[in-house]
């Protein structure tokens, strides 16, 4: 110890124990501080950010109030506790405590960027920069102010803006792998997937263990196609947060990126204990919202909305936990309170476009129920008008796609056949997103024979090997074709290895039905059709995941769908009789144990009347779809579109003679 500065070489001998990656060296340096002046400011205040850092954000802020019990006008203490408490999710005190320490010391641009933090999350974007600019008038070489200015700017819709402050960070910090990561979030709202698949690279090779940037690379990875490669992403996160938590179990952000990638690995079971685990450690919000939505996958509905309504407590301003109650529960009252809190939410002026997005479409949902389809659509159409500004879609190149499709897959090309892999474990279910293919697929894999693999990436992975579809599968050898049938049926296999057939639900692979046709001869396609204003509308009203940016504009919409459907009545023509079942959604809906036993025939299945009860099926359904198809039958989203009609005229003229009179 040494006279007039108490404990000054025992608290740097624990920074630069801290500094060495030594926590545990540091930990026990600071109990002994402690052990022998149980409140030491520096001592606790250390300690806390200790704690924190791992995750023990409770442990943290209750060792960061002891320290300001010591020293009250601490503007770092204070400053530090409201950064504890925003990771916590509680954003209101994390707020207070930042205006206390900025405040306490103006000049403070350590205060000012953790205020920010604290009102950006809070749903205060325009108070957040404004807490930024303060923090670079006092300083501004400050690296991470230029960061978070340039998430807020992002926010407010401001692109540019965001991409010179994200710039202007990497030239003060050239090795700043989050600034490098949000450069390539701007570049890919732009449409810049290249760009911004550098960009996160750059970001990863800085730091490795970082788990953002995976799943920002494992999203542009799968926007571009590169879908082998975002799976071995995905399988790296894993990875990534096992080692985490082996050296510290309590690091609740590792818990929750190891549910996350278990979900995008189909491991839902295991997803949700790793979400528990997560939510049992912080006050953070991202585990519970995480929580939630694997529970709902697998139909346990009570305890999904337990979980959202636990997320919106330690998150009242976001948008994010609402949207996730809105695909739970059906609204049955205006005066429901979820209802309330969400109109509650829309009328703050200062809410940033990104929180927007969700919440038009959380309301559009709940208006539906409600059975007021103006106020419905009106919500709809401005999540759709901001989403689709954001969403980098080319509908020139996607158009095409459809017609390179067409000519490579001609006539004469599928009388030549290949033999293929002749295997009959697959069972394809494909047609347009919203057009029933989960309700199909969950009818077909409640058979005692089926398993269900769901929306995955294993055909287009498989088909990869050949080249650049579709004009590769025209020069593919037999052999090479016959191995992507077994490549594609190996990898089917993993996700029901017991059953004799598996359904792949995987709408896109309509795309695909020439090269299933001739690399798996013996697999099944069931396709799924629906009233097209009504698959379109259905469409239009869900936020998707990823993917489906063609989805946010009502015409863009209504000419993909024409492309779609010219392509299916392509396969029609070239493709021997009764190679494709097609089954429309109506008819299972109105006859659904008539239509079940034409698809069981189909597939080669003796009839069970267990398929009549999918609806208590106890495996994950991820898609859109996860609470209806935890429903019996039900009628009313025939003609859903009537409700809507006097909205859809952009719609209505793109499908033209589709449209039924």
């Amino acid at each position: 110890m040494t006279a007039g500065q108490p404990w000054l070489q025992e608290l740097k001998l624990a920074e630069a124990h801290v500094n060495a990656g030594r926590l545990a060296e540091a930990e026990a340096v600071l109990r002994q501080i402690l052990k022998a002046d149980a409140n030491q400011p520096d001592a606790l205040n250390a300690l806390a950010a200790l704690a924190s850092g791992v995750g023990q954000l409770d442990v943290a802020i209750a060792l960061q109030k002891r320290a300001i019990a010591a020293r009250p006008n601490a503007p770092l203490y204070l400053s530090n506790l409201g950064e504890m408490y925003r990771r916590a999710g509680n954003l209101a005190a994390a707020v207070e405590h930042g205006k206390k320490a900025v405040a306490l010391r103006p000049s403070f641009a350590v205060g000012h960027n953790n205020l920010g933090a604290a009102q950006a999350e809070a749903g205060d974007v325009a108070g957040a920069l404004q807490s930024y600019d303060a923090a670079l008038v006092h300083r501004a070489d400050f690296a991470e102010a230029h960061n978070n200015r340039g998430n807020a700017l992002r926010a407010l819709g401001r692109a540019d803006e965001a991409r010179e402050a994200f710039a202007r960070a990497i030239a003060l910090r050239p090795n700043y792998g989050e600034a490098h990561s949000n450069l390539g979030n701007v570049q890919r709202d732009a449409g810049q997937l290249a760009a911004a698949e550098a960009s996160y690279r750059r970001s990863l090779a800085l730091q490795p263990e970082e788990v953002g940037p995976l799943f920002n690379l494992i999203t542009v990875l799968e926007e571009q196609g590169k879908l082998e490669e975002a799976d071995q992403v995905i399988q790296r996160a894993e990875a990534a947060a096992r080692r985490v938590l082996e050296v510290q179990p309590e690091n609740a952000e590792a818990a929750n990126v190891l549910g996350l990638a278990c979900v995008a690995l189909g491991r839902h079971d295991e997803a949700v204990e790793a979400f528990k685990r997560a939510a049992a450690r912080t006050g953070y919000v991202d585990p519970w919202i995480n929580l939630g939505n694997s529970l709902k996958n697998l139909g346990r509905m009570d305890e999904a909305l337990a979980a959202l309504d636990r997320a919106r407590e330690l998150a009242p301003q976001s948008a994010a936990p609402l949207l996730a109650i809105t695909q739970v529960k059906v609204f049955r009252n205006d005066d429901d309170p979820h209802l309330a809190a969400l109109e509650a939410l829309e009328r703050k002026s200062e809410l940033a476009e990104q929180q927007r997005i969700p919440l038009h479409f959380g309301l559009a949902k709940a208006y539906d129920d409600l059975g007021r389809p103006h106020e419905a659509f009106v919500h709809m159409q401005a999540g759709n008008a901001l989403k689709r500004q954001a969403a980098g879609y080319d509908e020139v190149r996607s158009l095409e796609f459809f017609e390179r499709i067409k000519a490579t897959f001609d006539v004469e090309f599928i009388a030549r056949a290949r033999a293929g892999y002749a295997d009959a474990t697959p069972i394809f279910v494909i047609g347009m997103p919203r057009s029933g293919t989960t309700l199909v697929e969950q009818i077909i894999s409640s058979h005692p024979l089926v398993g269900a693999a769901g929306e995955i990436t294993a055909l287009n992975d498989a088909t990869r090997v050949l080249g650049a579809f579709p004009e590769a599968v025209s020069g593919a050898e037999d052999a090479n074709l016959a191995r992507v049938g077994e490549a594609y049926v190996r990898k089917l296999r993993t996700y029901a290895p017991n059953a004799t057939h598996v359904t792949d639900k995987t709408p896109s692979n309509f795309y695909l039905i020439g090269l299933i046709h001739m690399a798996l001869p013996q697999a099944k396609i069931v396709h799924v059709t629906r009233d097209p204003v009504d698959a379109c509308l259905s469409c239009y009203s869900k936020l998707f995941t990823r993917g489906q940016n063609y989805s946010y504009d009502l015409a863009e919409l209504g000419r993909y769908y024409r492309a779609y459907d010219s392509l299916m009545q392509h396969w029609r023509r070239v493709l021997p009789a009764g190679r494709m079942l097609e089954v429309r959604y109506e008819d299972v809906v109105g006859d659904t144990e008539g239509e079940s036993r034409r698809l069981l025939a189909y597939c080669g299945l003796d009839w069970d009347e267990g398929v009549l009860a999918f609806h208590k099926s106890a495996r994950a359904v991820s898609t859109a779809s996860a609470n209806q198809v935890r429903q019996p039958i039900y009628i009313t989203s025939v003609a859903r579109w009537r409700r809507y009609e006097a909205h859809l005229g952009p719609l209505l003229e793109a499908l033209g003679d589709l449209v039924k009179a």
